[in-house]
């Protein structure tokens, strides 16, 4: 199995999980979604039952925004990876009508944390450019000349 965590700012979503037959878990085989695997997965998205846990992960990578992958291993979260521009698929609702719940939850949550960070309408965010962008910016713009080889 293979849960998937978002982090979006200071908000935690315990999303959903993925189960196989194989050691690598990628996308999961949605025949694989037991009655009790489905229960458990409402419970841990509806309790956020690994929040504090995956806070922890984010917090040590520095990192506010993204989604890992963990899974449960002797007893204890054990971290994949952190992805910092994960996909969200399209919605699809689940036919499954526990899981279409669990769904809900998942997205309802989801939304409630990019609304949380979003800017003023009309706002913008400043990044400010690395000096390697700048100079990328101003090759490409026409503000220095080429390079000679």
């Amino acid at each position: 199995h293979k849960w998937g965590t978002f982090r979006v700012g200071a908000a935690m979503s315990v999303d959903h999980i993925s189960v196989d037959d194989k050691w690598l878990v990628k996308y999961g085989d949605w025949d694989k979604l037991s009655d009790d695997v489905v229960a458990d997965e409402h419970d841990a998205v509806s309790s956020n039952r690994f929040a504090a846990d995956l806070q922890k992960a984010f917090d040590i990578g520095g990192m506010d925004f993204g989604r890992a992958d963990h899974a449960m291993v002797g007893g204890r979260t054990v971290v994949y990876e952190i992805n910092t521009n994960p996909n969200i698929g399209r919605y699809v609702p689940d036919p499954k009508p526990l899981r279409l719940r669990t769904q809900t939850i998942a997205r309802e949550r989801l939304a409630q944390a990019l609304e949380g960070i979003d800017s003023e309408a009309g706002g913008r965010v400043a990044i400010e450019a690395s000096p390697l962008l700048r100079k990328f910016r101003r090759w490409r713009f026409g503000m220095l000349p080429p390079r000679r080889p």
